[in-house]
């Protein structure tokens, strides 16, 4: 891990100084991938760039069409929605409204043992 003065020098002979990778690698003494990972931007905190999406205008509809009707389906949401002119798709709106996938969820995975070689005894030979 690198002290956070040697992560300062890094970033000011990349930035400011236009040095290249290699060239602060071989200067420092460290390793050209202890390079890049100083240059980058904290991966984890790193702004999000919200793009607007087709069904930001049918969002108010949705809202006071499931406040009146909560068990109302996504299908029938999305009819509609594109009777008010949405042009995109049920996947979409289902990944918006929360509580349209009803389908049970199961905490265990269902597992069933692959079929193997069949070799059973015949009382002589095995027979496949």
């Amino acid at each position: 891990m690198l002290d956070p003065e040697k992560v300062a020098t890094i970033r000011r002979l990349y930035f400011a100084e236009r040095w290249k990778i290699g060239t602060i690698a071989s200067e420092l003494g460290v390793h050209r991938d202890t390079v890049r990972a100083a240059i980058e931007t904290d991966p984890l905190h790193r702004p999000r760039r919200l793009r607007p999406s087709r069904l930001d205008l049918y969002l108010p509809f949705r809202r006071e069409t499931l406040e009146r009707y909560p068990r109302l389906r996504a299908t029938r949401l999305l009819v509609m929605i594109r009777q008010r002119g949405y042009l995109g798709s049920i996947q979409r709106l289902r990944c918006v409204v929360p509580g349209f996938d009803r389908r049970p969820v199961s905490p265990f995975f269902a597992w069933s043992p692959c079929p193997g070689n069949k070799r059973r005894w015949t009382g002589r030979t095995l027979a496949r």
